[in-house]
């Protein structure tokens, strides 16, 4: 079902979940409507599904999270960062590079979720809003919640300053940190920090009661490995995307 240009998550039956990564662009502004669509037609004819409905987000590293229902599936979305649904053939995209990709799952309450979460949304806390809407709007029980981190920026490249490294010691003060923030030699006299976003997001998720059995994690860093991902630190000023996907599966697709 897969080739070198999409990774396939493993969730069970009922749910598709892909990232599709270069060479494959999925920015609206560095291509055309018409090459876009070309390339989703790909993906659809590469794993056998077509996705009736595509749901995209105008993404501002916010932690707004939309709830996609009948009411509201032809709106136009904006500001938003995660999609949330218990619809079957509704795809939900989200753009993705050195950004977290987050994919949520509740197998029990056929839920899903599609999490663009970067440093930002991860300070803000974008994958707890998330958590919280599957809780409260669908009666979600977080142990049966499946997760899936795509490949992102890993600590080994997502250096920082003081102000950001603050920023993060002061909304996280229930986490210990020691590991999470390293620091390093000082810059043209300014001290560097190195930030895991992996593992905080991680932690964050755990203390929420996720199950550690129930997260699945990449461990390939899109900056290291900038020759197979759209890495935004090492691509500027392409500034290229990749592409995170999860649809529940209509039954006339089995």
């Amino acid at each position: 079902m897969t080739n070198a240009w999409i990774i396939n998550i493993s969730f069970d039956d009922e749910v598709i979940g892909i990232f599709v990564h270069k060479p494959y662009n999925f920015k609206r502004t560095t291509v055309s409507i018409e090459e876009r669509e070309k390339e989703i037609h790909n993906v659809e004819r590469e794993i056998g599904y077509q996705f009736p409905t595509i749901i995209r987000t105008q993404q501002t590293h916010s932690n707004n999270v939309k709830v996609i229902n009948e009411e509201n599936i032809d709106e136009k979305i904006e500001n938003t960062d995660g999609l949330i649904t218990n619809l079957k053939d509704v795809a939900l995209f989200s753009l993705i590079a050195d950004c977290q990709g987050i994919l949520l799952y509740d197998p029990k309450k056929n839920i899903i979720g599609n999490i663009h979460s970067g440093w930002r949304g991860t300070l803000s806390r974008i994958s707890t809003n998330a958590l919280n809407i599957m809780r409260q709007q669908f009666n979600s029980d977080p142990v049966d919640i499946k997760v899936y981190f795509s490949p992102s920026i890993h600590q080994c490249c997502f250096e920082v300053g003081e102000e950001v490294k603050t920023l993060f010691e002061k909304e996280f003060k229930e986490i210990n940190l020691k590991d999470i923030i390293k620091g390093w030699e000082c810059k043209d006299h300014d001290q560097k920090y190195f930030i895991d976003m992996v593992e905080l997001n991680k932690r964050v998720l755990l203390d929420l009661w996720i199950k550690k059995e129930n997260l699945l994690i990449s461990d390939e860093c899109t900056v290291c490995n900038s020759d197979k991902f759209h890495s935004y630190r090492k691509d500027k000023p392409h500034e290229w995307r990749n592409l995170l996907i999860i649809a529940l599966k209509n039954i006339s697709w089995k």
